[in-house]
């Protein structure tokens, strides 16, 4: 039952990265059918919230595993990040780079949200790399809401408070393993 927590927040960032993987294919393939996708990939978004919600309720353990699909979860929220600004600022018709964007943002937060789960996981640590990784993403999430805020609403302002969200998230996940002030 201890372990209940990492394997949840595991299957749910498996799931999610595989739906959206196969919602991707089957918008560039309209013949063939996504709604088992669609239902996989909402089923996935519960699964990091009940695994949130497992690694509040079970006691925290040692486990370096749980560290390492950390890590793993922001750097892929990370990459997801910069794909999802590559095709709002390179698409040829706005509309469709903007929607592009929003569903790699949308990845991005889900998987920053596990990264949280994972920050919960294990015993919170007094780790200069903590510290920093905090610090470099509440940095970018002001960064982000700042020019959000200077573009004045439009398309590309509500993406760019996604990229803020999505950092947040980051800064909330090396705060669940950094040790108490």
């Amino acid at each position: 039952m201890a372990r209940l927590p990492l394997r949840l927040a595991f299957c749910a960032v498996l799931a999610s990265v595989v739906s959206f993987v196969a919602t991707l294919d089957t918008s560039l393939n309209p013949t063939r059918s996504h709604w088992g996708w669609g239902a996989l990939n909402s089923a996935s978004e519960v699964l990091i919230f009940l695994a949130l919600a497992s690694a509040l309720v079970f006691e925290r353990r040692a486990s370096a595993r749980a560290a390492q699909l950390q890590i793993a979860a922001a750097a892929i929220s990370v990459v997801f990040v910069i794909v999802a600004l590559v095709k709002l600022y390179s698409a040829s018709y706005f509309a469709t780079g903007t929607f592009e964007a929003e569903s790699w943002l949308s990845e991005a937060s889900a998987i920053g949200l596990a990264a949280v789960a994972f920050g919960l996981i294990g015993f919170r640590r007094a780790d200069i790399r903590l510290d920093r990784a905090f610090a470099l993403a509440v940095c970018v999430t002001a960064g982000c809401a700042i020019y959000a805020i200077s573009l004045e609403g439009g398309f590309k302002n509500g993406a760019w408070w996604g990229v803020t969200l999505v950092f947040a998230t980051l800064a909330a996940s090396a705060a669940a393993r950094m040790h108490r002030r």
